[in-house]
């Protein structure tokens, strides 16, 4: 009898960086892991974009948010951080903001158990109050644990997780060009990819001493 084939596995790897002294592990699916504080963080999840883009006629499905929390989801049962932190824009605006959303976010977050932190972002801002419904925490930026500081505008001095930016790098070759999310350490700040699925992202302008890693293909490269 013929033997059954294996089934192919996944290969997933990630980097690891020291920051502000404390040691992190950069996640190919856009997320950090500090495993002194078994802490999971993002940024940049814009949740209820799909509803703000079908307010105007635009038929985006409401499935691509149900996508990031299970992505979410796997990254926690990955990594068995027990806290997680977003680092702004959890939420993408008022017009997407629906009682749906928020009643699917918050039986999420007690599905999961896991306690969650929320460094208010701009688009964050004009729905705070919307959000006391939910088991969360809302703090101000910067948010410092253990010296190192967490932003969505990188506020502050000294070492600083941010996000915001959305950073992408273009990379050449010849004729060819992609664009690839990417952490980027620049100076005393440490912007991470925009985490949510129906985001934008800007190209960044890198400088000598900078640090670079995409994300391709389930891996965090330095580049």
């Amino acid at each position: 009898m013929a033997k059954e084939a294996d089934t192919p596995t996944q290969t997933i790897k990630e980097a690891e960086v020291t920051f502000g002294g404390q040691a992190f592990r950069l996640l190919p699916d856009r997320a950090v892991y500090w495993p002194e504080e078994n802490l999971l963080f993002v940024a940049d999840v814009h949740l209820g974009k799909a509803e703000t883009f079908q307010g105007a006629g635009i038929p985006i499905p409401q499935a691509i948010h149900d996508y990031d929390l299970a992505r979410l989801s796997n990254l926690l049962q990955q990594t068995g951080a027990r806290r997680l932190m977003i680092l702004g824009d959890l939420f993408h605006g008022v017009a997407g903001l629906t009682e749906d959303l928020l009643r699917r976010f918050s039986e999420w977050i007690v599905r999961e158990g896991v306690a969650v932190t929320l460094v208010g972002g701009n688009h964050d801002r004009p729905v705070l109050s919307r959000l006391r419904s939910l088991p969360i925490t809302v703090v101000a930026e910067p948010y410092v644990i253990r010296g190192v500081a967490f932003t969505h505008e990188s506020v502050g001095d000294g070492p600083r997780w941010s996000g915001h930016k959305h950073p992408v790098l273009r990379l050449r070759g010849g004729p060819e060009s992609l664009r690839l999310p990417c952490f980027w350490f620049h100076g005393d700040e440490a912007v991470l990819p925009a985490f949510g699925t129906f985001t934008g992202g800007q190209v960044i302008r890198r400088s000598k001493n900078d640090r670079v890693f995409v994300v391709a293909d389930n891996e965090v490269v330095e580049v």
